[in-house]
């Protein structure tokens, strides 16, 4: 299709459609069914082929991100939700903390069990060679 001049690319699949908004293919599903986020189908079928124009999509995300930016009150629910997103953000990064210094103690156990392992095997090494010697330190006679 030509406009003014320029190609306007028409998407024709749920995936392309996903990757031009940056989502997964369910979230843009659900977003059609709870949202209305403009998809077409041939023949109007309510299943299988879709396609989506780019302008449209853009001037519907225009539009969602215009309601959600709708000036917020500072009190009621609204200030409650902030409060709960504000913990949700905090709650995120202590979880992120807490997974960070998992990460580095497994590291130290791995680091540990590999000088365990490596001990055990020269401690053997060792009672290998004090049974040759029959069992003590001194150095085998030679004949």
């Amino acid at each position: 299709m030509q406009a003014n001049g320029r190609d306007r690319k028409v998407l024709g699949s749920w995936k392309e459609i996903a990757a031009y908004l940056g989502k997964g293919v369910r979230t843009v599903q659900r977003w059609e069914n709870e949202l209305g986020l403009p998809v077409r189908r041939p023949n109007g079928a309510t299943k299988g082929v879709v396609y989506a124009s780019p302008d449209e999509l853009d001037r519907w995300l225009n539009m969602q991100w215009a309601r959600r930016i709708a000036p917020i009150k500072a009190d009621g629910p609204l200030k409650e939700f902030g409060t709960a997103v504000k913990a949700s953000r905090e709650l995120r990064h202590a979880n992120q903390q807490l997974v960070d210094e998992l990460l580095r103690n497994l590291q130290g156990l791995r680091d540990q069990c590999a000088a365990l392992v490596q001990a055990s095997g020269q401690g053997r090494a060792t009672r290998k060679l004090l049974r040759q010697r029959g069992g003590s330190m001194e150095k085998p006679k030679t004949r």
